[in-house]
């Protein structure tokens, strides 16, 4: 199962924003923050159905 990831418009300046936010405060964090994100995007990719469902069409994960 291949599953395509897009974020809203709104939602990509929000995260570019943030990852400006974090390197503002230290140099290197933003492009950490925006690691991590592709990481978690990648499992989700791999394992779509591994979170619990919260409502029929969204699911959920704590992060470790």
């Amino acid at each position: 199962m291949t599953i395509e990831i897009s974020f809203h418009s709104l939602a990509e300046r929000e995260l570019n924003e943030a990852a400006s936010f974090y390197d503002d405060r230290s140099k290197g964090l933003g492009k950490s923050f925006l690691n991590e994100i592709e990481r978690t995007l990648d499992l989700i990719r791999k394992h779509p159905l591994a979170a619990a469902l919260v409502t029929e069409t969204v699911r959920y994960h704590r992060a470790a």
